[in-house]
């Protein structure tokens, strides 16, 4: 590889691993403010609201969207946070190794 290959190289990977720097700047934020209303979620879900709120619901009596009374939806979403927070973990640690 000549010189110009490998500055060439070097400038695609500064750009877009810039890019990808910003990208996820942007969801890291929009992340961390959507925890605020997932932490409620979390408190609703082994609540005794939500369990009332099912009777309900088997009763006929709510009769707006409720996919967050499926026991299936909230829970995943869950467990798809925790090992995302668990991700978020593996890849800072494996940046704070590296310097």
């Amino acid at each position: 590889m000549d010189r110009n290959e490998r500055v060439a190289e070097m400038e695609a990977i500064l750009n877009k691993h810039t890019d990808a720097v910003k990208a996820f700047k942007k969801a890291l934020a929009a992340f961390d403010e959507a925890q605020i209303a997932y932490d409620k979620l979390d408190a609703y879900y082994s609540s005794k609201d939500w369990f009332d709120d099912v009777d309900a619901y088997d009763k006929g009596e709510i009769t707006v969207d409720c996919g967050v009374l499926t026991e299936d939806a909230v829970y995943d979403l869950i467990g798809d946070n925790y090992e995302m927070a668990k991700e978020m973990i593996r890849v800072a640690n494996s940046i704070f190794q590296k310097h």
